[in-house]
């Protein structure tokens, strides 16, 4: 067999989208839980959940005002306002007592029942009380159904209000509560262990030295887990010492779900990771993909849990883990769309065909333009060792193999973070 560096065998770059479902092949969502609905924020959902009761259970006020029979103001006006008697008050959260009759009303509030009889609710800005409150003008006319939310108009008893891999989110959380569901049931979020490797890397406190670099990386791929649904830990740094990142390895991940190491993956004297692989006794799924930054990257299992062996250089790793990593988070995770929206704006600029068969990630800027377009720019810094280029940037432009665009083309976009206004 063919061999790079020795500890890697020799496996040709293999397209994106086959990359991602190989590794989804690998993988399968973590056991469902049982938490608090306090807790389940973030979550996604494990169990279909439907309405046991009609949301609203009974025809209720949209507004404080008065409930009537809608014939009898249907000639009330500012200049000739209609007199009805007013025989109760009903607030929210109690029952009328008294039915509407011809002439009659009831003062209500929000979210009260509507009484028996009444087919319309006339807001208090459109009335006058008078008698003490026996009595009450009413100064405009008003539809039958005016201001009345209908039995079951937010949901019917047995419909879905939610399905399985629903991610959890504030309106999600208060349709659970709605239905009185306390405990809910989600799938496990994936813990993932985050191992920085290379002899040159530093902690972020310590000083800095000659030929030294400190670890972004360890703490970008941290938040990228956590937005992505999982629970990052840390382990810290490893030097470029086989033996000491095969033990690492294994003891890391007799700890976690998922291991995500960044450097040692690509072609130098000192990338040990495919030989780690081997050491362990970890399968390669695949070496290299037809990705633009981050070609080396690095996929297998240990045991059923799998290991993603990212890029060093920051841009690859954040590409590779958007790519590659989120993605299975999300899937360990119970979602059910695990790959973020792909949008389409119109490009600002030109972007050169390039003659190989590479999807390429490039960093832009996507905004809503004056004339109300969704529009791109292009960042100036592509480098895969340039981080800072990411501040000036909202979504990953993705560029297939071969294919170029010229300005003012539809291109595909994935967002990192909200759409922008132009100044």
């Amino acid at each position: 067999m063919n061999v790079v560096n020795k500890h890697v065998p020799n496996l040709s770059p293999i397209p994106l989208e086959e990359a991602q479902q190989l590794v989804f092949s690998t993988i399968r969502a973590l056991p469902i839980i049982h938490i608090p609905l306090s807790q389940a924020y973030g979550y996604c959902l494990a169990e279909t959940v439907k309405a046991d009761h009609d949301v609203p259970m009974f025809e209720r006020s949209m507004v404080d005002g008065y409930a009537l029979r809608a014939e009898d103001v249907g000639s009330a006006s500012g200049s000739d306002p209609v007199k009805l008697q007013v025989i109760e008050e009903i607030p929210a959260g109690h029952m009328p007592r008294q039915k509407i009759t011809q002439g009659t009303s009831s003062r209500i509030m929000t979210g009260a029942p509507i009484p028996t009889g009444a087919d319309a609710v006339i807001k208090v800005e459109e009335t006058e009380a008078e008698d003490g409150g026996t009595t009450v003008l009413i100064y405009e006319s008003i539809p039958v159904g005016g201001a009345i939310s209908p039995k079951g108009q937010d949901m019917e008893e047995g419909n879905v209000v939610l399905k399985p891999g629903t991610l959890l989110g504030p309106i999600e959380v208060a349709l659970l509560a709605t239905f009185g569901v306390a405990i809910v049931p989600v799938y496990a979020k994936p813990t993932v262990g985050i191992l920085s490797t290379g002899s040159e890397l530093l902690n972020v406190d310590e000083p800095m030295l000659p030929g030294k670099l400190r670890d972004s990386n360890g703490v970008m791929l941290a938040g990228l887990i956590s937005q992505a649904g999982g629970t990052p830990v840390h382990f810290g740094l490893v030097p470029d010492v086989p033996e000491v990142l095969e033990k690492r390895m294994i003891e890391i991940l007799q700890q976690v779900d998922i291991l995500v190491t960044s450097g040692g993956v690509s072609m130098g004297e000192y990338d040990y990771l495919g030989r780690a692989f081997e050491k362990i006794g970890a399968n390669v799924v695949f070496w290299k993909t037809l990705t633009r930054p981050g070609m080396p990257v690095l996929y297998g299992t240990w045991k059923e849990k799998p290991i993603f062996s990212l890029a060093g250089n920051p841009a690859s790793s954040y590409v590779n883990a958007w790519l590659y990593l989120l993605p299975a988070i999300r899937f360990m995770s119970g979602s059910e769309d695990p790959f973020p929206p792909r949008i389409k704006a119109l490009c600002d600029e030109k972007i050169e065909k390039m003659d190989m068969p590479h999807t390429r990630y490039l960093r832009g800027l996507s905004y809503v333009s004056s004339s109300g377009e969704l529009r791109l720019k292009i960042s100036k810094k592509q480098s895969s060792n340039v981080l800072s280029s990411f501040l000036e940037s909202n979504c990953l432009v993705r560029v297939p193999g071969n294919e170029g665009f010229n300005e003012g083309e539809l291109i595909e976009v994935e967002l990192l973070g909200a759409i922008k206004q132009e100044e």
